[in-house]
């Protein structure tokens, strides 16, 4: 889940917070988002 998909969700709890501010958040608690990664083949 991205910082986009976790801004969506958060608002739908009504939590209203920035896309910048939960990525700022996801890297202090070290998570990353699921997707793909670059080929390095």
């Amino acid at each position: 889940m991205g910082a986009r998909t976790l801004r969506c969700e958060l608002l739908r709890e009504g939590i209203h917070v920035g896309r910048h501010d939960v990525r700022t958040l996801m890297r202090r608690v070290a998570l990353e988002a699921l997707g793909p990664k670059p080929g390095t083949s």
